[in-house]
C-alpha cells in the first residue's frame, strides 16, 4: 500500500537488490498487489475497480500498462441494500485460478460493528474478468472457493480440500472470519473465537547442538473486542505428521509476533521464563505459562521499534 511498489530480486551471487517503483496514480495507493502467473506480471486493481495496472518486472519495465474494466450484468440493489452499501468501506481484490485459468475481481463491502473500530463484511460481489477488460458479474464460480485475507488472495478447487465449501468467498481477517455463499448472497460470520495457527521450526541461526530439531504447531485464541490472547495450545509435530499436545517444552521458550516465530533456550537468556509462549503483538504483550495455562497480559504501553535495512533503490 502507498505510492510505491517494492520488490527484491534475489541473486545466487549474493548481490540481491531491492527495487522501488513509484506509483503516480493515487487510486492505486490503497490496493493489494497480486502476481499473475498467467500474464507473468504484478497487477493492482484501482480503487473502485475501474482500472487494473500491470507491471512486467521481468523485463524491468517500470511503466505500468493500464486496462479499463467494463462491467456487465450488475444487479440492481434494493433501497435497503443501497443504504448499507453507502456506509461501507469497499475494497477490491484480484485473484487468479490456477486450475481454470480464470481471473476474478472481488469487491468486499465492510461496515464498522457496534460503533467500534472493527469491520464486519456485509456483502461480496464477484466478477469474471476477461482478457479484453469485460468484468462480468457472477454468482457461480462452480467448484472454486476464493480466500481473502491480509495476504494475497488465492483460489482453490473446493473438491480438492475436504471441508471447504464450493462457490464461496472466505474472508479471513484479524477480527473476523466470514463465509459468503455466492448463489444466494448469504453470509455466516464468526466473531466469538478466532484461531491463529503458527507453524514453528527451530531457526537456523540457533545452535543445532543446543536445541533439538523440534517442530511445534501452535493454536492461539483471541478475544475479539480486546484482541487479547486467552488460550494457547502447543503440539509437538513428529516427522510422520503426528501432532502431540504438550504442556511441557522443558527449557524452551516460544516467541510469536508479526515476524517469524522463534524458539530459544530460556537458560541462555536471563529474564526469559522457560516453558512459556510469549505473544508480542501491536496491542498486546502476553506471557502464557504452559504448565498451568495461566496468562499474564500487559496492555499499558507497547513500544514497537522499526528497523529498516539498507536498500538499493532504483526508480
Amino acid at each position: 500500500m502507498g505510492p510505491q511498489l517494492s520488490y527484491c530480486r534475489p541473486s545466487a551471487q549474493g548481490n540481491s537488490k531491492w527495487f522501488n517503483i513509484r506509483i503516480a496514480n493515487p487510486c492505486f495507493f490503497s490496493s493489494r498487489v497480486m502476481f499473475s502467473k498467467k500474464h507473468n506480471m504484478f497487477r493492482i486493481p484501482g480503487a473502485g475497480g475501474q482500472l487494473i495496472a500491470s507491471w512486467d518486472l521481468c523485463e524491468d519495465k517500470h511503466t505500468p500498462k493500464f486496462q479499463e474494466l467494463r462491467y456487465h450484468f450488475l444487479p440492481e440493489p434494493t433501497e435497503a441494500e443501497r443504504e448499507v452499501m453507502d456506509t461501507c468501506l469497499t475494497s477490491e481484490h484480484m485473484v487468479e485460478s490456477q486450475s481454470t485459468g480464470e481471473t476474478f475481481l472481488v469487491k468486499c463491502f465492510r461496515q464498522t460493528m457496534d460503533g467500534i473500530a472493527v469491520l464486519q463484511t456485509k456483502g461480496v460481489m464477484a466478477f469474471r474478468v476477461t482478457p479484453k477488460g469485460n468484468s462480468v458479474y457472477t454468482q457461480d464460480i462452480v467448484d472454486l472457493t476464493i480466500f481473502i485475507s491480509k495476504a494475497e488472495a488465492f483460489c482453490v478447487r473446493a473438491s480438492s480440500f475436504p471441508g471447504v465449501s464450493p462457490n464461496h468467498v472466505y474472508i479471513l481477517d484479524v477480527m473476523e472470519i466470514s463465509f459468503f455463499k455466492l448463489p444466494d448472497s448469504s453470509i455466516t460470520t464468526l466473531t466469538e473465537r478466532i484461531m491463529s495457527p503458527y507453524l514453528l521450526k527451530r531457526r537456523q541461526t540457533l545452535d543445532i547442538n543446543s536445541i533439538p530439531n523440534l517442530i511445534f504447531y501452535i493454536l492461539r485464541w483471541n478475544k475479539v473486542r480486546g484482541h487479547h490472547s486467552f488460550r494457547i495450545m502447543v503440539f509437538r509435530v513428529t516427522p510422520k505428521g503426528n501432532a502431540v499436545y504438550t504442556k511441557d517444552i522443558g527449557d524452551l521458550t516460544i516467541f510469536i509476533s508479526k515476524a517469524e516465530a522463534l524458539c530459544v533456550r530460556a537458560s541462555s537468556f536471563p529474564g526469559v521464563s522457560p516453558n512459556h509462549v510469549y505473544i508480542l503483538d501491536v496491542m498486546e504483550i502476553s506471557f502464557f505459562k504452559l504448565a498451568d495455562s495461566s496468562i499474564t497480559t500487559l496492555t499499558e504501553r507497547i513500544m514497537a521499534p522499526n528497523f529498516f535495512p539498507p536498500q538499493n533503490i532504483e526508480y
